[in-house]
């Protein structure tokens, strides 16, 4: 959305969890946005980010813009690109830049994964 738009509908989600009352310690607090979802939904979504970052370091391999880098290791390509994803999961939204049409189409594939 643009900054001089008001917005039209606005749909408010809340995340209800249960809470214990009492003292909470600093890891409990780090580990509080992780509860919802079980150790192996986490797992999933690192393996699903990992072969998303594999194929686009594989795909992508003459991309200028994500990797600018000439001699760049795979290792190197797949670890900015699990970075990228990352940053796109937590954003919400696409943020590798697809120039062949392979690398559009898992960009399509990625986009409907982070839904």
């Amino acid at each position: 959305l643009t900054n001089f738009l008001p917005s039209i509908r606005v749909d408010n989600f809340y995340l209800v969890v249960f809470t214990e009352s009492g003292e909470t310690t600093f890891l409990e607090m780090i580990a509080n946005p992780f509860k919802p979802f079980t150790p192996e939904a986490w797992g999933l979504i690192v393996a699903g980010m990992l072969l998303a970052a594999g194929s686009m370091a594989i795909i992508d391999f003459h991309d200028d813009e994500d990797f600018p880098y000439e001699a760049s290791s795979y290792l190197w390509r797949i670890g900015k690109a699990f970075y990228i994803g990352m940053f796109s999961l937590m954003s919400g939204a696409s943020t590798f830049r697809s120039s062949s049409l392979a690398s559009k189409v898992l960009s399509l594939g990625f986009q409907l994964f982070l839904v």
